[in-house]
């Protein structure tokens, strides 16, 4: 086994909080980079959205005097 790391217990705790803070910032990405990757997954399987709803309302507005 290495023995490279600090040889008191302050050290070794703020190092311990350290890694840990790492860890979950890794883990953070992970998981948003997942999400992504599904969400693209779901909107090639589904294709485009249509959006009828949105052209229509406007050009109706657009015809009142």
């Amino acid at each position: 086994m290495f023995d490279d790391l600090p040889p008191d217990l302050a050290r070794l705790l703020t190092l311990r909080v350290w890694h840990a803070m790492w860890l979950q910032r890794i883990d953070t990405k992970i998981a948003a980079l997942q999400q992504r990757e599904a969400e693209q997954a779901r909107g090639h399987r589904t294709g485009p959205q249509s959006q009828t709803g949105s052209s229509n309302s406007a050009s109706a507005t657009a015809a009142r005097p």
